[in-house]
């Protein structure tokens, strides 16, 4: 999907606790850009009277940062395989 001609993701919470998130189930949504290695905003949407509603938030796609710090400026595009020995589970 694209955004104002920018191509990225459109996310629905569609399960999850109401009262913990402040958001209705199915009435909450998120468009991420695809990262292109510009400085692009983050969407979030709410269903008003049945129609989605766009609000620009305050947060931006940037570059991938690693936890040690390495900043990616490419990000692969196939995922890499799993070690069978990584004890991390298929429930992505």
């Amino acid at each position: 999907m694209t955004v104002r001609g920018v191509a990225g993701d459109f996310v629905v919470k569609y399960k999850g606790g109401e009262g913990v998130t402040g958001t209705e189930n199915g009435d909450f949504g998120v468009f991420i850009p695809d990262f292109d290695g510009e400085r692009r905003p983050i969407y979030f949407v709410h269903k008003q009277n049945g129609k989605w509603v766009p609000e620009k938030s305050e947060l931006f796609m940037n570059v991938l940062e690693l936890r040690d710090g390495t900043e990616l400026l490419a990000f692969q595009h196939e995922v890499p395989k799993k070690p069978d020995n990584s004890g991390v589970k298929d429930d992505y």
